[in-house]
């Protein structure tokens, strides 16, 4: 009888808690589809879009079962995600958010204070927390790599918060964990890409005191992806001295090729825009 009764239990248990994954990812699935269509249609019916070598992100969307992805880009405005984002993928992976959308990452100051609107929009916007200045061991990176163990897709943005001086600032550290720390070199894609135009469409200030500013219409937004970048070559490292000991090396070694790379897509959609760099100042600088 006991063990009839405990057995009930027991599928009473996995019953609600199989009804609270569902109800997530209905909940989660409304919200992208509903909310990422809003900023879609925002973004792209009063500004004009274009995306350049488009097919990356496409086939990057398309890859094997099991296999993470993990986007990297600069990062210019608070419209950066979800707006970009939304506007940027298929319809189809907008309309599957649960399922296909990426995870995008906010920092712990400004989508999780406690009691805010942002905080209880977050989850179901499939948003992690990271604490800015808390450093490459804190446990929120830990939950960003969980995601990316299991195959999903996560958007993270290295420069570590918003940069409107038209220069790509220092990749932090934590991007080159994240990468690491995939066991298997061939179950990751690092897919990179550069975007300009959402600072003019929103810009800020450091005098600014809210999230968002009234918008600049009529703006034009470029983008352009770049292949998934080859790390395989650094990754053989993680086992080897001096890495194995100081695996933080490796990571700054990862951050900074990720960064090169972004910088070569600047470059390249500056060409095709007929945009000269000479007046952007100076970069580089520590981790």
């Amino acid at each position: 009888m006991f063990g009839a009764a405990r057995r009930l239990a027991l599928g009473v248990s996995a019953a609600a808690a199989a009804a609270a994954y569902v109800d997530d990812d209905i909940r989660r699935t409304l919200t992208i589809a509903i909310g990422g269509g809003a900023c879609r249609a925002f973004l792209t019916g009063t500004n004009t879009l274009t995306v350049h070598e488009h097919h990356h992100l496409q086939a990057s969307l398309a890859r094997p079962a099991g296999t993470a992805l993990l986007s990297i880009s600069n990062h210019t405005a608070t419209i950066d995600d979800p707006h970009l984002i939304a506007s940027i993928v298929p319809k189809t992976t907008l309309m599957r958010g649960a399922s296909e959308m990426r995870w995008g990452v906010c920092g712990h100051d400004v989508c999780f204070r406690e009691g805010s609107v942002l905080r209880r929009f977050a989850d179901a916007a499939k948003v992690l927390p990271i604490r800015r200045g808390g450093g490459i061991w804190q446990p929120e990176l830990d939950a960003i790599i969980g995601k990316l163990k299991s195959g999903g897709w996560v958007h993270y943005f290295p420069e570590g918060k918003i940069r409107q001086d038209q220069r790509i600032h220092p990749f932090r550290r934590g991007v080159g964990r994240l990468v690491a720390s995939v066991p298997d070199a061939e179950k990751l894609q690092v897919l990179p890409f550069y975007f300009m135009g959402t600072d003019v469409i929103q810009p800020t200030t450091p005098q600014s005191s809210s999230l968002f500013s009234w918008p600049t219409l009529g703006s034009e937004v470029h983008v352009i992806f770049g292949p998934p970048v080859p790390l395989s070559h650094l990754l053989v490292l993680r086992d080897l001295p001096p890495f194995n000991k100081r695996p933080e090396l490796l990571y700054e070694v990862i951050a900074h090729t990720l960064e090169e790379e972004v910088r070569g897509l600047r470059m390249e959609l500056y060409r095709r825009l007929g945009r000269s760099i000479a007046d952007i100042p100076p970069e580089g600088g520590a981790f």
